[in-house]
C-alpha cells in the first residue's frame, strides 16, 4: 500500500534520477505517514488531507505575498508603487516585474532554491490535489450527494484553481494530473490548450459531486465548494476564448519542444467554434449560479462598501456576495499591506505601519461617472499620519492630503475594520491574516453579460450590467449615462469593459481582463497620454482649470479631528473658494511638486506605467534555478 509521505517518495526518485534536489518544485511534503487506503477511506481524515492543501496558499513566496502583492499590476488603472524609481528597471525585483523589465534571474524569493518559490509552491499544491484526488476515487467511493464525493469535487476545483493561476502567469507549463512518479518526474511543457481542456472537464465533474454553501462542511467562503466550481469553470472559459501571448509555432499534437518562440498576441483557441463553444459554458455556469438562489448580490448602493467592511472585519459567512476567499488566519497573509490605504505609523486602527505595494493611476479616479459610489470606496487622496507639517489632528491618527501620483486604493483600508467586534490590524511582518476575495457575485454577473454579448444577445447582456450600475448608481442605474451603443456587440462591450474596470480594481482581475482582450499594452499607452492631459487639465480634464489655472486644492481636518474635509478634486464639484476667514489648508494638485519637478513629469509617465513591452512581457519566465535543474526538460520562450 502506497502511504501519504510525499517527502520520502520523492527522495527515492531523486536518487534513481540523481539530481532532484536540483528542481526544487518537484518536492513535496507532508507530516502524514498513514496509508492512504485508511486516510482516504474516511471523511474525517480525508478532511485533512484537504486542509493540507489550503496550507500551501498561505506559505512564504504562495499566496501570502508574491502570488498576491506581486501580480495585477501594471496597468492603466493599478500601479506598483516606485515603478517609477530609477532602478525599477534594473532591480529584477517587483517593480521591475511592474514595469515589464524582469527576467529568469528575478530576486525576491522567485529564485528561491529550497523549493519555496512561487513556481514550485503552486506545483506542492497541486501535488496535494493529484494524491487527493486518486485517493479519494480509489478508496473513498465518491458519490454525489455525498460528503466524501463534496471533498473529491473540492481536490479538483482547487487543482483547476492552482493550474489556472499557472496559465495566467507563466502560459504554457507541465500538465501532470497524477501523483508524481519515477516516470512523471522529468516531463516538458504542454501547450496551455492541454490543461485549459483538463480544467474545464474536472470543474463539470466538481460542479456534479460538489456541495453547495451551507452543506456538509461548507460553512464558510473559505472553502471550495459547488458555487465556486461553477464560478470558476466560467472565469477559466472565458480565459481560454480570450488572447494572449502564445507561441508562433504551436503544434498541439506533439510534445512541447520549442524554446526561444518570441510568441505573438493571438487566440488560445485558433479556432472560433470552440470560442464559441467556450462562451456557451461561460453563459451556462454563469446563470444556473445566479438563479440557485445560493448567493446574493445587494442591489443598495451602501451593499458595495460594506463588502469590503466585512472583509476587513473576518465576516467568513456563507450565502452573501463573497463566494470564494482565500483564508488567512491572523499574522498571515499581506493583503492590507499590499492592497490597503497609508498608515505612517501604530494608530487607532493598525498596530504599525502600513505603506501599500500598489497605488491608483492618477486617471482611474477621474474615469468614475458622477453619482457612482464605487469611486470614494475604490480611490482615496489622503493618507493617515501621527504628525504633518499644516495639519494638527488626533495623537492617534489623522488623515492628510496625498499626492496626485499617490492615489490609494480603499477598498482594504484599516478604517474598515470593525475594531470593536474584532480589534485593530495586527500587522506584525506586514501580515494581518485579511482574507483575499477571489470570486464574489458581482463578477459572476459580469461574466453572465459578457457571454451574452459575444454570443448575440445584447439585451440580456444589458440587464446584467444594469444590476451591476443599480447599486453603484441607486435608481435604475444611471443608465441614460452610458456613453455607448449597447445595441451592438462592439458597444456593449465596451460597456462591460468599463463596468468590469470600475468594479475589480485591485483585485488581480483586470490586468487579465486586458491580456484576454488583446489590449494590455494599448490600454496603458491611452493611459499614459490621459495622464499628460490630466496634468495639463486638458480635453476631458479641463474641468478641473479655473480662471487658466490647474484648480487648487483646499482642505481641513473636520470637527473630530481625524477625517479629512478636501475641494477641488473632485471634477463634479464645482469650484470651491473658501469664504474670508476661514482656515483652508492648499495644494497644488494636478500641477503638484516634488521640489521643482512635477509630480506627473513627461519622465515619471514615461516610466511609470511600463518600461519594457507589456505585450511581450504578459507572462513569467520559468526561473533560473528551476531551468538549470530540470534536466533539459524546461525551457523559456517569449525572449526570456
Amino acid at each position: 500500500m502506497k502511504h501519504i509521505a510525499y517527502k520520502t517518495l520523492l527522495a527515492a526518485v531523486c536518487v534513481a534520477l540523481a539530481g532532484c534536489e536540483d528542481t526544487p518544485f518537484l518536492q513535496v511534503e507532508t507530516e502524514s505517514g498513514m496509508d492512504e487506503s485508511i486516510i482516504f477511506s474516511k471523511v474525517e481524515t480525508t478532511e485533512g488531507q484537504i486542509a493540507s492543501i489550503y496550507h500551501v496558499m498561505g506559505e512564504t513566496n504562495a499566496y501570502r505575498n508574491n502570488l498576491t502583492n506581486n501580480m495585477g499590476v501594471n496597468t492603466d488603472i493599478e500601479l506598483q508603487s516606485g515603478s517609477a524609481d530609477d532602478d525599477a528597471a534594473t532591480g529584477d525585483n517587483r517593480r521591475s516585474l511592474a514595469v515589464y523589465m524582469h527576467t529568469a534571474g528575478m530576486v525576491d524569493n522567485w529564485n528561491a532554491s529550497d523549493g519555496k518559490d512561487p513556481f514550485s509552491q503552486i506545483y506542492s499544491a497541486i501535488e496535494r490535489c493529484n494524491n487527493a484526488v486518486e485517493g479519494i476515487k480509489k478508496y473513498g467511493n465518491p458519490q454525489p450527494g455525498t460528503h466524501m464525493g463534496a471533498l473529491y469535487a473540492e481536490a479538483l476545483t482547487l487543482r483547476a484553481f492552482f493550474y489556472f493561476d499557472l496559465i495566467k502567469y507563466w502560459g504554457d507549463v507541465p500538465a501532470r494530473f497524477e501523483p508524481l512518479t519515477m516516470e512523471t518526474a522529468w516531463i516538458p511543457k504542454s501547450d496551455r490548450v492541454v490543461i485549459y481542456n483538463q480544467i474545464l472537464n474536472d470543474l463539470a465533474i466538481a460542479d456534479e459531486y460538489g456541495a453547495w454553501p451551507g452543506e456538509y462542511s461548507y460553512t464558510t467562503v473559505e472553502r471550495a465548494n459547488r458555487g465556486f466550481a461553477k464560478a470558476l469553470r466560467a472565469r477559466v472559459a472565458m480565459s481560454a476564448a480570450g488572447k494572449a501571448l502564445v507561441r508562433v509555432n504551436r503544434d498541439f499534437e506533439n510534445p512541447y519542444t520549442a524554446g526561444g518562440d518570441p510568441g505573438e498576441i493571438n487566440w488560445v483557441f485558433p479556432d472560433e467554434a470552440r470560442r464559441t463553444e467556450l462562451w456557451n459554458i461561460v453563459k451556462t455556469e454563469t446563470e444556473e449560479l445566479l438563479a440557485s438562489g445560493y448567493y446574493n448580490l445587494p442591489t443598495e448602493r451602501g451593499s458595495f462598501e460594506q463588502f469590503w467592511r466585512d472583509i476587513m472585519s473576518d465576516v467568513i459567512s456563507v450565502g452573501r456576495e463573497s463566494i470564494f476567499e482565500i483564508g488567512f488566519r491572523t499574522g498571515r497573509g499581506r493583503v492590507a499591506h499590499t492592497f490597503g490605504a497609508y498608515h505612517d505609523d501604530a494608530d487607532k486602527y493598525v498596530a504599525k505601519k502600513v505603506s501599500p505595494y500598489f497605488v491608483a493611476s492618477p486617471i482611474y479616479y477621474y474615469r468614475f461617472q458622477e453619482g457612482d459610489v464605487r469611486r470614494d470606496v475604490t480611490v482615496v487622496p489622503y493618507k493617515y499620519v501621527k504628525s504633518d507639517k499644516k495639519l494638527t489632528g488626533n495623537a492617534d491618527g489623522f488623515q492628510t492630503l496625498s499626492s496626485i501620483n499617490k492615489m490609494y486604493f480603499g477598498k482594504f483600508r484599516a478604517e474598515y475594520r470593525d475594531i470593536k467586534s474584532v480589534g485593530i490590524l495586527t500587522n506584525a511582518e506586514n501580515d494581518e491574516g485579511i482574507n483575499f476575495p477571489v470570486m464574489r457575485v458581482a463578477d459572476v454577473v459580469l461574466m453572465a453579460a459578457e457571454a451574452n454579448c459575444m454570443l448575440g444577445n445584447q439585451g440580456l447582456a444589458l440587464q446584467y450590467v444594469q444590476m451591476i450600475r443599480r447599486r453603484a448608481f441607486g435608481g435604475d442605474g444611471a443608465m441614460d449615462k452610458i456613453p455607448h451603443n449597447t445595441t451592438s456587440q462592439a458597444g456593449m462591450l465596451k460597456v462591460i469593459k468599463d463596468e468590469r474596470m470600475f468594479e475589480f480594481a485591485e483585485e488581480l482581475i483586470h490586468k487579465q481582463d486586458l491580456i484576454r482582450w488583446g489590449e494590455l499594452k494599448q490600454a496603458m499607452d491611452i493611459a499614459k497620454e490621459e495622464t499628460a492631459e490630466l496634468r495639463e487639465c486638458i480635453g476631458d480634464f479641463s474641468v478641473l482649470m479655473d480662471a487658466g489655472e490647474p484648480r487648487t486644492v483646499y482642505y481641513r481636518l473636520r470637527p473630530d479631528m481625524e477625517t479629512l474635509e478636501y475641494h477641488n478634486i473632485d471634477p463634479y464639484e464645482e469650484t470651491f473658494t473658501p469664504a474670508v476667514g476661514e482656515e483652508w489648508q492648499e495644494a497644488k494638485w494636478t500641477n503638484g511638486e516634488s521640489g521643482d519637478v512635477l509630480y506627473l513629469s513627461d519622465e515619471w509617465i514615461n516610466k511609470v506605467y511600463y518600461q519594457g513591452d507589456p505585450d511581450k512581457r504578459q507572462l513569467l519566465p520559468i526561473v533560473s534555478v528551476l531551468v538549470a535543474g530540470s534536466q533539459n526538460t524546461l525551457v523559456n520562450d517569449y525572449g526570456y
